[in-house]
């Protein structure tokens, strides 16, 4: 989008959030953490009660995606439990369960894990509570089919993880690299293994060769396998990480080999890899995606307040096309600086114009319109900051 289309269109949700007031939103009260493992953060006392989860907590990428939540919660005045599934399937499920004991309004699903999705709308169809799909999504097309068909799905978001790596593979094309090998999460992990095929398709298709991709069962085994990868393949020009542990991972390795002459790039975004771009150690990175659970928790939000958001057919949106930006040398030093203290670049008049109690004129067109343009507005806001 034009800078120009895109600054009318803040325009507007600057006027939408002057003329709604400060609204009803209050700011979340203390984050607490139960003996299960379960976080509760507290909007107002009348808002909505929403159960979120996390793969995995003290993870950086996915915790932000945890900060996202609780700052969209915190503006809509809604009470978010937030399960930590412990990078564990199982518990993806009985987590579920646990909440929809607690008889929550609706249910937010942030899965990587592909054979939950079925279960996760058999849960919430028997207990006749709304929920919403964040960042992953069935690859079976029966069991996602039968999902968008369900009355109670009110849609998800989802970044462009396919792109995600033909971006990074484009990026390493242009700086002359020719093989590669790739250091991922667990097949199954619906994002990282979307990056794959990206980077994989585009890569080979500029002619370069993708020599092997290694995966790791969880985080803790990032620095074995990366080890395991670079001592495999001595002779590479690149390694793509699909994940922000398993750069941090690289990172470390290529920083302890003086001699090491390879290329680092990577997916998912973190204040020292930014450190790390501009000491030369990693060439590009890219990442945002972590804010599709807080626009679907809007999607939410709205569906409890009587306005449910359609798309042009009268169905739960399908919003699979977040822009995720890039990091490199060039725009580094503006990006650290909008790390330093955040990593959630949405404002609160962003997150309002999201809003049908901030903004009645919401509608499908203005979720489609931020989601395409989500990327370009935070560059501008790093190159304004450089």
């Amino acid at each position: 989008m034009k800078r120009g289309f895109w600054s009318f269109f803040m325009a507007g949700v600057m006027t939408v959030s002057l003329l709604s007031g400060c609204g009803a939103g209050g700011a979340a009260g203390e984050t607490k953490v139960s003996d299960g493992g379960a976080v509760k953060s507290t909007g107002e006392a009348d808002g909505y009660s929403i159960a979120a989860n996390t793969w995995g907590a003290g993870a950086y990428p996915l915790d932000t995606i945890v900060h996202a939540d609780k700052k969209l919660a915190a503006i809509a005045g809604v009470q978010l439990d937030v399960a930590d599934n412990q990078f564990t399937a199982d518990k993806v499920i009985s987590d579920l369960q646990s909440q929809l004991a607690n008889k929550p309004d609706a249910v937010l699903m942030m899965s990587v894990v592909d054979a939950v999705f079925g279960t996760v709308r058999e849960l919430c169809d028997a207990q006749g509570v709304p929920y919403a799909l964040d960042t992953g999504v069935p690859s079976d097309p029966a069991v996602f089919d039968a999902i968008k068909a369900d009355k109670l799905f009110v849609g998800n978001v989802t970044a462009s993880q396919y792109e995600c790596g033909v971006d990074i593979a484009k990026e390493a094309l242009a700086d002359g690299n020719k093989t590669a090998v790739i250091l991922a999460a667990a097949v199954g992990d619906y994002s990282h293994d979307n990056r794959i095929v990206g980077f994989t398709d585009a890569f080979e298709a500029g002619g370069g060769e993708v020599r092997q991709v290694m995966h790791c069962s969880d985080p803790s085994e990032a620095t074995t396998k990366a080890n395991d990868l670079i001592t495999a393949n001595a002779d590479i020009d690149c390694v793509y990480t699909t994940g922000g542990d398993y750069l941090s991972a690289m990172v470390a390795i290529k920083s302890s080999d003086p001699t090491a002459e390879y290329k680092l790039y990577g997916t998912d975004v973190a204040p020292d890899l930014i450190d790390s771009i501009e000491q030369g150690v990693v060439q590009a990175m890219n990442g945002g995606g972590h804010v599709c659970g807080a626009i679907a928790m809007c999607l939410l939000i709205n569906y409890l307040d009587g306005h449910q958001i359609l798309d042009a057919e009268g169905k739960a949106p399908i919003l699979d096309n977040l822009n995720l930006y890039m990091v490199t040398s060039e725009n580094a030093a503006g990006f650290k600086k909008m790390y330093a203290n955040e990593s959630c670049f949405i404002t609160d008049e962003e997150f309002k114009s999201l809003l049908y109690k901030y903004n009645p004129e919401v509608s499908f067109e203005t979720y489609d319109t931020f989601v395409q343009n989500y990327a370009q507005l935070v560059n501008e806001r790093a190159a304004a900051m450089e």
